[in-house]
C-alpha cells in the first residue's frame, strides 16, 4: 500500500501542476502552454490510475493474508534441533 500512497501523492503534485498549466494556457494560449497542460494532465491520470490499482491490490493482499494469518493462529509447529536424538534413537554402548 506504500506504493499506492506514493503514486497518489505524485498524482496530487501533478494535479496541482496541471491546474497551473491550465491557468497559464487560459491566460495566454500558445502551443507550448497547451503542450505543458496536456503533458501534466496525462501524467496526473497515469499516476492516479496507478495509485488506484496499487491500493486495490494492497487491500486485496491485506485481506487475504489476514484470513490466512488467523487460520494459522491456532497451529503449533516444532522442529528438532540439529544433532538432537530422540530417546528411542539412542544406541546403547
Amino acid at each position: 500500500m506504500g506504493l499506492g500512497g506514493a503514486l497518489a501523492a505524485t498524482a496530487g503534485v501533478f494535479g496541482v501542476q496541471t491546474l497551473d498549466a491550465k491557468s497559464a494556457y487560459e491566460d495566454g494560449p500558445t502551443p507550448e502552454t497547451l503542450d505543458t497542460f496536456r503533458r501534466d494532465r496525462l501524467l496526473t491520470n497515469v499516476f492516479a490510475g496507478g495509485a488506484i490499482v496499487a491500493l486495490g491490490v494492497g487491500v486485496v493482499v491485506w485481506l487475504v493474508s489476514g484470513t490466512q494469518r488467523s487460520a494459522r493462529a491456532g497451529r503449533f509447529a516444532a522442529a528438532p534441533l540439529v544433532g538432537f536424538e530422540e530417546p528411542w534413537q539412542r544406541t546403547t554402548r
